[in-house]
């Protein structure tokens, strides 16, 4: 009956491809990646308060943050086979999502919007900034609607059969079993039954999972109303337009994905579920900063199939994300040159990224600048200011004022950008002429111009001097 149960289940993800599979051999599961794959989590256990409940985490090495984030059933256990391949260079963090591992279960309906809330809140907590998410099932909606949100603070993203167009939204209700756990039947074969850990999960893992490994999974769900979050996710699943919520959820983080310069790789496995290879040959199509990775074989939880091919994968392409001098960081709204005097100018730009608007502006980018100045269009006599932070706090905004100039005369800048002092570039050259001294009369004419951040002034901020 259990396998029955699992070969449904894929006939309604991927297609008659996977009801041809058999399920795994002991001989499959002594065999694929063994030499990366282990049942134990070594990790310490680390917990942090968000919205009155306490969110359990592990966190390991240091560096900028790697966030990993699971789907249903599992926990920051899927990971642990990963972890270790990120680790000596960045700071990776697991979650358990809110309800789930061994994260406190607090009185909620555990819909999609309830995890965002605790996620969203939950990186707040950790001041988490510059984020890789690496994100799988449902923690593929959650990490994508956070980047879309804060592409200012998203590096890179990392996904896995993930819950994204073309897979989701469908036009067509739901089959199968997930589409009886969308009826009354649901109480039974989740809460009662624990259907999604027992039967799918083993079932989607082509090695099979060990006993050790099961109890794992198990743990977090001892109880029918432990396992209420197993059962509202497929219930959020978007089909046939309900619930209404999630589809515009879906679609919306399916435009994004078409517009942002943000980097995404992409791995995929055969027979796979959600995202098998022509879910691949798609995401190519429709994306134009993205790679795609085959790490061989594996269905929905590809991470406890092939660790070891994703984390290698995971760590090359995240270390190339450092090399490439400013990466994606431009100065796209241009300088500013104002309050002009006899002997001072304040200059000023801004480091974005992409061309892609975000709620109607340009999406700020960290790094650093300062600014080159000379009497000479070739810069041969040139001077700089100190390094300027470009950070959230100061919207990304680089703004100096440089004094001892020279009266009626002519100066050259030009603004020197890049993710750290290392790796940058110069932009255009732009002009201004400082004021002549007080003993010369003459003409001056000027022009007031409201351009930086002009949408975000105008449309969004209500302080007092507005």
């Amino acid at each position: 009956m259990s396998d029955a149960i699992a070969r449904s289940f894929f006939l309604v993800i991927a297609g008659s491809i996977l009801a041809t599979l058999p399920l795994a051999t002991s001989a499959q599961q002594a065999t694929a990646g063994a030499s990366a794959i282990s049942a134990d989590f070594p990790y310490e256990s680390r917990y942090v308060e968000v919205l009155g409940s306490r969110m359990h985490y592990v966190d390991e090495g240091e560096g900028e943050p790697i966030l990993f984030l699971h789907g249903n059933p599992t926990s920051s256990y899927l990971w642990r086979n990963v972890i270790p391949f990120v680790s000596d260079g960045y700071r990776a963090i697991a979650v358990d999502l809110i309800g789930m591992g061994k994260s406190d279960k607090p009185d909620l309906a555990y819909t999609y919007q309830d995890h965002k809330r605790y996620l969203d809140a939950f990186i707040e907590a950790l001041d988490l900034s510059d984020v890789t998410l690496v994100i799988h099932d449902w923690g593929s909606v959650l990490g994508f609607n956070y980047a879309m949100d804060h592409e200012d603070n998203v590096v890179g993203i990392a996904f896995m059969e993930a819950i994204v167009p073309p897979a989701f939204p469908r036009a067509q209700p739901m089959g199968g079993p997930l589409g009886r756990y969308r009826t009354a039947d649901g109480e039974e074969l989740v809460l009662e039954q624990n259907q999604f850990v027992e039967v799918i999960l083993p079932g989607s893992v082509v090695r099979g999972l060990t006993e050790e490994e099961m109890e794992y999974y198990r743990a977090p769900y001892p109880t029918p109303e432990s396992r209420l979050p197993t059962l509202q996710w497929p219930r959020e699943l978007p089909a046939a337009g309900e619930p209404t919520r999630n589809v515009e959820v879906l679609n919306r983080i399916g435009e994004w994905m078409r517009e942002t310069d943000i980097p995404m790789l992409h791995f995929w496995a055969r027979p796979g579920a959600l995202n098998n290879e022509s879910f691949a040959d798609a995401m190519i199509e429709r994306i134009h900063n993205i790679q795609t990775s085959f790490v061989g074989s594996g269905r929905h939880y590809i991470q406890e199939d092939q660790p070891e091919a994703i984390g290698r994968t995971l760590a090359d392409w995240r270390r190339r994300i450092d090399q490439v001098a400013s990466p994606g960081i431009t100065n796209g709204q241009g300088e500013i040159a104002g309050e002009v005097t006899t002997t001072s100018v304040i200059l000023q730009s801004r480091l974005t990224r992409g061309s892609a608007l975000v709620r109607g502006d340009l999406a700020g980018a960290r790094g650093t600048a300062r600014f080159e100045l000379a009497t000479t269009m070739g810069f041969a006599d040139s001077f700089e200011s100190e390094w300027l932070p470009a950070t959230p706090d100061n919207d990304f905004i680089v703004k100096t004022k440089i004094d001892g100039l020279n009266p009626a005369t002519r100066y050259y800048y030009r603004v020197i950008f890049g993710p750290d002092q290392e790796r940058v570039r110069a932009g255009p050259t732009r002009t201004f002429e400082t004021l002549d001294g007080a003993e010369v009369a003459s003409e001056v004419s000027f022009v007031a111009v409201t351009g930086m951040r002009y949408n975000a002034f105008q449309n969004q901020y209500q302080g007092p001097d507005k």
